[in-house]
């Protein structure tokens, strides 16, 4: 496994835990690395929005929140994304955004997110 795919994994792992402090180290360390195309702007721009969406605990601006998440869910949406990822019509900024929520849904997939329980831990709100 790459330092960088390494990095993305444990900065999931550590929004899911809601421990921003290691997701906010993580993820300056991801913008440390020595990447600066296109692909790797979109994957970047996606942890910050999932840092800045958890960190504000506003469950109405984020779009898993709403929904059941339960295992066929989330596979169903980690298959959408990386269909997205690999979209040859699309720019290298969305194929890496796309990527990075691909990379989240499987993290999701391998916590194995009971139906009735929201993404951060506590009941699914209706």
């Amino acid at each position: 496994m790459s330092l960088t795919r390494l990095l993305a994994t444990r900065f999931f792992l550590s929004i899911i835990a809601r421990n921003f402090a290691e997701a906010e180290r993580l993820l300056d360390r991801l913008r440390e690395r020595p990447t600066h195309t296109q692909w790797s702007k979109g994957y970047l721009t996606c942890l910050e929005g999932l840092m800045i969406t958890f960190r504000s605990n506003n469950d109405k601006n984020l779009y898993m929140s709403r929904i059941q998440l339960d295992d066929r869910k989330i596979e169903e949406l980690r298959k959408e994304f990386t269909r997205r990822s690999r979209a040859p019509l699309s720019g290298d900024y969305d194929r890496g955004y796309f990527k990075a929520w691909s990379e989240f849904m499987r993290i999701m997939g391998s916590r194995r997110l009971s139906s009735n329980q929201g993404l951060h831990g506590g009941p699914k709100r209706e």
